[in-house]
């Protein structure tokens, strides 16, 4: 991951979290001082945003901190030596998916990597046009969790990429997928 997203993603997480925070105190310990609800609300809205402002510059700061030296960091110890143990993937593409042999063995940080890899050696494909890389990284990940799980590991030990999902596979590996991301190697 470059830098550019890194930061992306650590200020939208902190702004989601200090909204969340934010809401919860006042529902809490709020208490209606102005003339009437809408002006309490309005300036409710006002601090907010000024809170949000300045948490999301500390932010900027602090994701430039963390990224360097971090397992995203491509010069950094930790993304080498993740990098170092990745096996050589197995995989074969056929009309409608993309199958990945013992998927659960490559780590969360090499996943981008090794699909970029494929999509250089098949660019051609429907797969790029028909899934986002978010949409596969999570379908993987949830693999690679259930793998974890000791859930089914004949079946989970690899990953089909299918080229179309149902509506609800998109939502499952999108709420699964994200939670697979935060917890698993």
């Amino acid at each position: 991951m470059d830098i550019k997203t890194y930061c992306i993603k650590f200020m939208t997480w902190a702004a989601v979290l200090t909204a969340i925070v934010l809401l919860v105190c006042g529902l809490l310990f709020g208490r209606v001082i102005e003339a009437n609800i809408y002006e309490e609300v309005g300036k409710w809205l006002v601090m907010g945003v000024f809170i949000i402002v300045g948490v999301e510059a500390l932010a900027y700061t602090l994701s430039q901190f963390f990224y360097h030296g971090s397992k995203w960091d491509p010069t950094s110890p930790k993304y080498l030596k993740a990098k170092g143990e990745v096996v050589p993937v197995r995989w074969e593409m056929t009309d409608g998916d993309l199958k990945i042999y013992e998927s659960h063995a490559v780590s969360k940080v090499l996943f981008r990597e090794v699909l970029d890899g494929i999509r250089d050696a098949r660019p051609d494909s429907e797969l790029w046009k028909l899934r986002t890389m978010s949409s596969l990284r999570h379908e993987w990940a949830s693999h690679n969790l259930a793998y974890a799980l000791n859930f089914h590991r004949d079946r989970t030990a690899d990953v089909d990429l299918n080229f179309v999902q149902k509506w609800y596979e998109k939502v499952v590996y999108a709420v699964v997928g994200t939670i697979a991301l935060a917890v698993i190697k």
